[in-house]
């Protein structure tokens, strides 16, 4: 579990730092399962999300979680950081 002072860092609720909701589809789902076949330690949650990322062309995933650092393809980026970017969450969305 990630220390209280990490967690409560964002004076943004999170809709307004992410405010595109994607659908769970069964092309989505097929990538988390391929994800958690090769990676034997990653969560179905991790996986599940990865697989959005992957799936919609994101450029980054926003999370604390270092499990995403060695998946091909996806570039973390800590909510802090993302912050610091000052509001450009929004074009961080899809690569062109």
């Amino acid at each position: 579990m990630r220390p209280a002072s990490r967690r409560a860092t964002s004076p943004l609720p999170p809709r307004a730092l992410f405010p595109i909701v994607v659908p769970v589809t069964a092309e989505v789902l097929d990538r988390a399962r391929a994800l958690m076949d090769r990676n034997k330690s990653l969560l179905a949650r991790d996986a599940l999300h990865a697989a959005v990322v992957m799936s919609q062309g994101f450029e980054a995933i926003c999370s604390y979680d270092g499990d995403f650092d060695g998946l091909p393809g996806i570039v973390r980026r800590e909510p802090g950081e993302v912050q610091e970017r000052g509001g450009e969450v929004a074009r961080l969305g899809r690569t062109p």
